[in-house]
């Protein structure tokens, strides 16, 4: 098409908005009135896929629109997949990711999928074999839908699903959402849920809106935006906070800078997977205060029960040793070994069918001093002596005198697993003259640096990596954590 002689759109169906300037742009983004036209409605008629509640492949099914699933064509899409001889990879392709879906979800292996005689057969390790028929509803289901999702994967679909919890086990929900999430990622999800389950799934890339139907019929949908609105939707759902609200596993620290230092470690280890206030969570004791803590029911009133704030913990202490045997003495920190005790207690009493309460209840005592002691010393040293830790002076007046390191090398900060951090950096000072500091100095220093334990462990958190943390058993510690946190 031209205009006086011109051409007004190219081979890429960029069109000329300005004859004069040449000026070329996408009519879909630029072009007012666009969207309105056949094209664009075509387009997203074909990207609307609605999914039937009752869904299964042996049903008649009366839907002749494209955007309209109910498994009815599913066994006749997929055997057209596997008879494809001109890309033969994409039944394998198929095949191999269905497998993995399956498994993950119903934590038991599928060890191959075919159709057989107009029907879907799934093998496990186990040696049994079932036809789609022969599953249960909510497993059969899964199986239709991810087949076609996946079929379709290079499409960019709008899905409406209703309800999945209907026939799925929460954790399989949990796992079918996350799917959607990460491995259909050209597909939008829009589903309708009385499911708190679901709640495990939501992050920063979902929208919640909640639906309401008024006296006369009509139905409002408002997002919710603010912390009122989403208590709002869990009461209208009759959910208590101790079905959702509570983190699958609390880690009692004993302060703030445990929990920066914690926190990191955790997303290190889990590659950013597992997130504070939706897997895990942090509370605070008093070390001292740890032989009050129990996991029993009738031990007495004045004992704190760590199940009434979740259904798994982990007590993270320091160790507070000094030496190597104050840390081998079976007595050391007493309210500790009390606390361990009341653990073994309970372990010989109580157990389910196949957990005992070690499955619920972890503590780790750190293996040094405290838990600074786990920080890479090169990293921990550069931090200490960075600008706006670094100790230029000490005293006042005519006291005033300046301060200078014996070393700025981090090889030669001494800095061992029952060292207290604040002592071993105070011993890396010396008077501006080269003259050694007098206890009340050493004191001060120290003293300056364990008031600044948290923004310290801030700079540390910002600086590490995995590269760090082959401290003493650090890394062993972590990886049985996230797995603790993971069950």
């Amino acid at each position: 098409m031209k205009v006086n002689g011109k051409q007004i759109f190219d081979d890429s169906n960029l069109i000329c908005s300005d004859l004069e300037t040449d000026t070329w742009i996408d009519p879909t983004d630029d072009v007012a009135g666009f969207s309105d036209n056949e094209f664009y409605w075509r387009s997203f008629l074909n990207s609307l896929v609605f999914v039937d509640p009752i869904r299964h492949h042996s049903r008649n099914s009366n839907n002749e629109q494209s955007y309209y699933f109910d498994g009815a064509k599913i066994i006749e899409e997929l055997d057209k997949l596997r008879l494809d001889r001109a890309t033969p990879s994409n039944w394998a392709g198929y095949k191999k990711q269905i497998k993995q879906w399956l498994t993950d979800i119903l934590s038991e292996q599928v060890t191959n999928i075919e159709v057989v005689d107009k029907d879907l057969n799934l093998e496990f390790a186990s040696g049994l074999s079932f036809s789609l028929d022969q599953l249960g509803t909510g497993v059969s289901q899964i199986v239709m839908l991810l087949s076609h999702l996946w079929i379709n994967k290079e499409v960019n679909l709008n899905v409406f699903l209703e309800e999945p919890e209907a026939n799925l086990h929460p954790e399989a929900v949990v796992k079918l959402i996350s799917i959607f999430e990460k491995e259909l990622i050209n597909h939008r999800f829009f589903i309708t849920t009385h499911s708190p389950s679901l709640i495990d799934c939501l992050n920063e890339n979902w929208a919640v809106y909640r639906t309401l139907k008024s006296p006369n019929g009509a139905s409002s949908i408002t997002p919710n935006d603010n912390v009122i609105k989403y208590y709002e939707t869990l009461d209208s759902l009759g959910v208590k906070a101790s079905q959702i609200l509570q983190a699958n596993t609390v880690l009692w620290v004993e302060g703030p800078s445990d929990r920066i230092y914690l926190k990191k470690w955790i997303d290190i280890y889990s590659d950013g997977e597992l997130k504070e206030g939706k897997d895990y969570s942090f509370l605070y004791f008093g070390g001292t205060n740890l032989a009050s803590f129990t996991v029993l029911d009738d031990i007495g009133e004045n004992l704190i029960n760590i199940f009434s704030t979740s259904r798994k913990a982990c007590l993270i202490a320091d160790s507070d040793c000094s030496s190597q045997a104050d840390r081998d003495d079976e007595g050391f920190k007493a309210y500790l070994s009390s606390m361990l005790d009341r653990l073994r207690t309970a372990n010989a009493d109580n157990a389910g069918l196949d957990s005992t309460l070690d499955d619920y209840v972890k503590v780790w005592i750190t293996e040094g001093r405290e838990i600074e002691n786990y920080i890479c010393k090169d990293l921990f040293f550069d931090i200490l002596t960075s600008q706006g830790f670094k100790r230029e002076s000490i005293g006042q007046g005519n006291n005033h005198k300046k301060l200078s390191l014996k070393s700025t090398q981090a090889s030669d900060f001494i800095f061992e697993k029952f060292d207290s951090f604040d002592k071993a950096i105070s011993d890396c000072y010396q008077f501006d003259d080269a003259t050694q500091l007098d206890t009340p100095s050493l004191s001060n220093i120290a003293l300056s640096y364990a008031s600044k334990k948290v923004p310290i462990a801030k700079a540390v958190v910002d600086k590490l990596d995995k590269t760090h943390c082959s401290i003493l058993d650090l890394e062993n510690k972590l990886k049985d954590l996230v797995d603790f946190i993971r069950k």
